[in-house]
Order: C-alpha cells, then sequence, then structure tokens
C-alpha cells in the first residue's frame, strides 16, 4: 500500500509539475528566468520516476536556460549541467550531487 501511494503522489506531482510548465510556456517569454526553476524540478520529477528518455529533453532545456541567463560558473548553470552528464553516465543525480559536497 505504502508503494502505490507513493507512486500515486509522484505521478500527482508530476501532472501538477506538467500543468505548470505548460502555463509557464504560455505565459512567460521564451528565456524567462522563472522558467529556469520549474524546468529542473519537472526534470528531477520525471527522472526520480525512472523515466531518463522523457527527462533528457527537460534537463537540456534546463541548461539552455540556465546558460542564457545565469554566468557559466553560476552553482546552478554547473548543477544543470551535472544533472544532464549524470543521465549520459547512468549516475543517480542524488548520488552525484552528494558526491560534490
Amino acid at each position: 500500500l505504502r508503494g502505490r501511494g507513493l507512486a500515486l503522489r509522484g505521478a500527482l506531482l508530476r501532472t501538477a509539475l506538467d500543468t505548470a510548465q505548460g502555463i509557464y510556456d504560455k505565459e512567460l517569454p521564451e528565456n524567462d528566468p522563472r522558467l529556469s526553476v520549474q524546468a529542473p524540478r519537472l526534470a528531477r520529477t520525471v527522472h526520480a520516476q525512472g523515466d531518463t528518455r522523457a527527462a533528457e529533453p527537460l534537463y537540456r532545456r534546463t541548461l539552455t536556460l540556465r546558460e542564457a541567463t545565469l554566468e557559466p560558473a553560476d552553482r546552478r548553470t554547473i548543477e544543470a549541467r551535472n544533472a544532464l552528464a549524470a543521465l549520459d553516465d547512468g549516475t543517480s543525480i542524488s548520488r552525484r550531487l552528494r558526491a560534490s559536497s
């Protein structure tokens, strides 16, 4: 029962984040900094659910947005780069972030 509850909560979160992303896409300019907050949330949620194929374009979008709005050496830009790299080498994002701390 607990596993089903977690799966349901994850599905609801993903739906909410997808909906928010759709609204942001319609209402905000393409490189609005607020998108660089929402996109990684959705990417992490999708990735945590095991859907790497769907997570990759979201991580790429996050990196593109952060590169357009932040400095290359900014912590958030580096985190976006690392998250995308973690998909390529199959490393868990949380494990990779803990290792870099």
